[in-house]
């Protein structure tokens, strides 16, 4: 489950680099 929330945040990191 950690796992999922690390990828989520990446995510979210790079929609808001953007």
């Amino acid at each position: 489950m950690l796992c999922r929330v690390a990828f989520f945040t990446l995510l979210v990191l790079s929609l808001v680099q953007e």
